[in-house]
């Protein structure tokens, strides 16, 4: 199935655009469909970010994938794409009624009828949540491109401070070594220096095997990658642990590994 994917479906978007696009996934990938029932019409994504490529080959297989976005606060989902103007590479466009911008540090604000009014018996927690305009401070990081779709690129508290007071999301730096060999789990945060304002670029690797030959091949790919980025890519320090800390949601709690590193 993965060599057919590749070979009859080289650019994706195009293809999808394609007359009978759908129908024509329908019948080269029957098996994947009948695995799921053979009536399911829609998938959808949230929660969580969706990589591109796993979009790409549901929606190329001829299914409906609806990434979308939202909060328990803002009454979810907040943000999706529709059948008309599906996306898999963003979470789409504001749905009706909701309004969404974004802040000068890059946050996503969102204000609608649906919303929550506070937390219950939180004061402070309710006034941190909202700016003095009564926009929902989201916590995560976005941008709206030219056609109006809503792409979310990581966690403002989650976010690296550079020695040259940039700041960039640890996300990006991730997908530069995500294929490393030997690593079952890589997960980068910005560990503060001591006695300065700007963070250290560090790793947090769950290696496949625990042997020291294992892990000093690891190092060497991860100082041989780097060398290949510009220097705001560069893993300064590597941890091995056996398991990243999780949210209740499963995503990576990069706070506590930021905490570890220190």
């Amino acid at each position: 199935t993965a060599l057919m994917f590749k070979t009859f479906y080289p650019d994706m978007r195009k293809r999808l655009a394609a007359k009978n696009g759908k129908l024509l996934g329908k019948k080269i990938f029957k098996s994947i469909h009948d695995g799921f029932g053979g009536s399911l019409r829609v998938l959808c994504s949230a929660g969580a970010p969706i990589k591109k490529e796993v979009a790409d080959f549901y929606y190329a297989a001829g299914f409906n994938i609806m990434i979308t976005y939202g909060a328990s606060e803002t009454n979810i989902p907040t943000i999706g794409n529709t059948p008309e103007d599906i996306t898999t590479d963003t979470c789409g466009v504001p749905y009706p009624a909701i309004s969404l911008k974004i802040s000068d540090e890059g946050e996503m604000l969102i204000k609608s009828p649906y919303m929550m009014v506070g937390y219950f018996r939180d004061e402070e927690a309710t006034k941190e949540a909202f700016d003095k305009d009564g926009w929902f401070r989201t916590g995560d990081l976005g941008n709206i491109d030219e056609k109006g779709h809503v792409h979310v690129t990581g966690r403002l508290k989650e976010n690296i401070v550079l020695a040259t007071g940039k700041k960039i999301a640890p996300d990006d730096i991730e997908e530069k070594y995500s294929d490393l060999p030997g690593v079952k789990e890589l997960v980068i945060c910005g560990v503060p220096v001591n006695n300065a304002d700007y963070d250290e670029v560090q790793a947090f690797v769950v290696p496949e095997r625990l042997s020291a030959e294992s892990l000093e091949k690891i190092r060497r790919e991860i100082t041989e990658r780097g060398a290949t980025l510009i220097q705001n890519m560069r893993i300064a320090k590597t941890h091995f642990v056996e398991k990243i800390p999780r949210t209740s949601l499963q995503k990576p709690k990069k706070v506590s590994s930021q905490e570890k590193g220190s």
